[in-house]
């Protein structure tokens, strides 16, 4: 039987390689955005509109899914939102923004699937993470919070879908060349704001990295690998060495020598 995968914020990215891999290995992909149907015709595989912001968008993309295949095996949540900005200057509104789209858009997308899944006695849930929800980045403070609270939700909801079959896990990617850079929320700073320079510095940092980061192809055979295993781990992080490695240090070093090296790779 061909097994039918949903994946969140397939137009671009991380969602898109994703998509296309696994159908080029037989997966019947729906990829979702909330522009499906304008940007992605003539896509290798299914675009169809979805909104993570709205449950009702959610349901009628979910419904037409199964109408048509009659199961989801595999929920890949992909869709997320960046933004560099100080704390102190962000709108608490913006946040909010952040963390509906990167919290509570997954947990929209997860409880109207679960259903399905635990009807069927199996499937597998996918979390798109970050190695930014592992620690604390400057100026990215409301992304970070975001993912690590998704990381404590995924958790949570790993151990509560045990009794019905369905695994749970998370990927945490590091930087890859993709068009978050571009598609990040946008805070604009006062004239007289005293992070002017040091958020422009900050953010011009992280697009050189990311310009100089692996192509999102990776994700492609990394996500096949973890739905191809019969007991996915709660954890898997797709990135460089240094990527890697640092989430050891923040483990094994003490906190300010660790903020001290994070503040060194930003040049602060």
């Amino acid at each position: 039987m061909q097994e039918t995968v949903l994946i969140t914020g397939a137009s671009s990215g991380f969602g898109q390689v994703i998509a296309r891999y696994l159908t080029q290995k037989g997966f019947s992909v729906w990829g979702t955005s909330r522009k499906a149907g304008t940007e992605m015709s003539g896509s290798d595989f299914k675009m169809i509109p979805m909104d993570v912001q709205n449950a009702d968008s959610i349901r009628a993309a979910v419904k037409h899914i199964i109408d048509t295949d009659g199961r989801i095996d595999v929920l890949i949540n992909n869709a997320g939102i960046s933004l560099v900005s100080p704390l102190e200057e962000t709108p608490l509104a913006t946040m909010q923004a952040v963390m509906d789209v990167n919290l509570y858009g997954v947990l929209r997308v997860c409880q109207a699937v679960i259903p399905t899944m635990r009807q069927q006695k199996n499937g597998l849930i996918i979390n798109i993470s970050s190695i930014g929800g592992l620690m604390g980045l400057p100026f990215r403070g409301a992304y970070s919070a975001s993912k690590f609270a998704l990381e404590g939700a995924t958790e949570s909801l790993s151990m509560e879908m045990k009794p019905f079959g369905i695994s749970v896990c998370m990927v945490e990617p590091g930087d890859f060349k993709t068009r978050i850079a571009q598609n990040r929320l946008r805070v604009d700073l006062a004239d007289n704001s005293p992070y002017g320079h040091i958020s422009t510095m900050v953010e011009e940092v992280a697009n050189m990295q990311m310009e100089k980061a692996a192509s999102p192809e990776l994700l492609g055979p990394a996500i096949y690998s973890i739905v191809r295993k019969e007991k996915p781990k709660l954890r898997y992080r797709v990135g460089s060495f240094m990527e890697k490695l640092s989430v050891l240090l923040k483990k094994v070093l003490p906190g300010r020598l660790f903020e001290k090296i994070i503040l060194g790779y930003y040049h602060l």
